[in-house]
């Protein structure tokens, strides 16, 4: 593995950098660190889509789109992410490598003029109203349109549910439309004044492996400020789950009932066997609720699980019709009691198999190992060695993974039900 190189130029602003010539592309990211605090959450994804649109010398989308593209390419994006206790805005760059063009230098002076002039209005006191409208308008369709999604709209329900108990967590890190209305274009200014000169920053850069830019870039980074409250990733359960079994349901004219089980691992077990057990019952096409309910029983359009290894629970969601509820139900538990009781070898093998070659899919992405890096400064203790990951997950046992199995406990439900059959 390639040797990670680390930076710390300041008080909580660093680097973490990854010199591979494994890509054919080289990619910056600034990654802003703020406490999560629920209130902000849409005005920095608001804020989010404004600096990747347009920045003072490119003042529309299609004037940053048309350099972007004479820059072969170049790709210029943000987005925001809730991590436990944190809040990250990124803004990021990605710049094919031409030979015999100078694209590095020109794409990150693109970048640098993102951060450091966007597209303020000449007081420089709030963000030019028409592109801060066009945002706000955008991104207030982007919730509109949510209410044809039915699954996300059953899983962000269940969010609300397990994160009652933490209010700064209940808000999805894209935001809610109660939080827009109330946004203008000087709050937003102030947003990303207080992104300069108080968020921990945490730059990750994958590429480069001739160190031909970095180094120099690393001695134009004067407009960041020295942030001394070092923001670190809690790693505790942060997530007060439900300690008694709640349920919610919602009734509406839809042909497809969406429903959504959550299950907390009582016992603390390792990220491996977390893994391996969700794959086991719901991870992939081969699992036992793909293949019970959905390819033997045919009651489900879809169905799958999902794990959060660090708060220790997984979630599994169905499209069904709502006749079958109470059926599908019955077999997702009779499911996890089979995984209690006997895991054959070939499943497990099956498993392991399936986890592995996605991370090694995933260590062939830029943007993954982009996300490593970040993780690695967030929590220094993470090993990113793909070999040691495979070693993980090879050590899991038939007897681990029917202990996890028997740890589960049912802590809550959401059912979106349809009331119109399908005809």
């Amino acid at each position: 593995m390639t040797k990670i190189i680390n930076y710390n130029l300041a008080p909580g602003i660093e680097v973490i950098w990854l010199p591979s010539n494994k890509f054919s592309a080289l990619k910056w990211k600034f990654n802003f660190i703020a406490p999560q605090i629920g209130s902000k959450t849409t005005a920095r994804r608001l804020l989010a889509d404004l600096l990747q649109r347009s920045n003072q010398k490119y003042s529309s989308e299609a004037r940053l789109a048309q350099r972007l593209a004479f820059l072969y390419g170049t790709d210029l994006s943000a987005q925001t992410t809730i991590l436990q206790n944190l809040n990250i805005l990124s803004l990021a760059v990605t710049v094919p490598q031409v030979p015999h063009k100078d694209v590095n230098n020109q794409a990150l002076t693109l970048l640098w003029q993102t951060l450091q002039h966007p597209n303020l209005v000449p007081t420089h006191d709030q963000f030019q109203e028409q592109a801060f409208q066009l945002e706000q308008y955008n991104l207030a369709n982007l919730y509109e349109s949510l209410t044809d999604n039915y699954a996300l709209r059953a899983s962000l329900a269940m969010h609300k549910m397990l994160y009652q108990n933490n209010p700064e967590l209940v808000v999805p890190d894209f935001g809610c439309a109660k939080q827009l209305s109330t946004l203008n274009a000087g709050r937003l200014y102030h947003e990303y004044q207080q992104l300069l000169t108080t968020n921990r920053v945490i730059i990750s850069i994958v590429g480069d492996p001739r160190q031909e830019i970095v180094p120099q870039r690393l001695e134009q980074l004067d407009f960041l400020a020295s942030n001394y409250d070092l923001l670190k990733l809690e790693s505790k359960n942060l997530v007060e789950l439900p300690t008694n079994f709640i349920k919610k349901q919602t009734i509406e004219p839809l042909q497809q009932t969406q429903l959504v089980v959550a299950y907390k691992m009582t016992q603390n077990v390792s990220k491996a066997i977390s893994h391996v057990l969700n794959m086991l019952l719901g991870g992939d096409d081969q699992a036992l609720l793909f293949q019970q309910v959905r390819e033997q029983a045919g009651l489900a359009y879809s169905i799958y699980s999902e794990v959060n290894v660090r708060q220790q629970f997984i979630i599994i969601q169905a499209g069904i019709t709502a006749k079958d509820i109470v059926q599908v139900e019955d077999l997702i538990d009779q499911q996890i009691k089979n995984l209690t009781q006997k895991v054959d070898e070939q499943s497990l093998a099956h498993a392991k198999l399936a986890i592995i070659n996605r991370r090694l899919v995933g260590s062939d992405s830029l943007n993954q190992q982009g996300e490593r890096l970040l993780m690695k400064a967030l929590d220094p203790k993470i090993i990113l060695d793909d070999q040691y990951f495979i070693e993980q997950i090879q050590a899991v046992t038939v007897r681990q993974v029917k202990q996890a199995a028997a740890d589960l406990v049912k802590v809550a439900e959401y059912d979106l039900i349809g009331s119109v059959e399908n005809g």
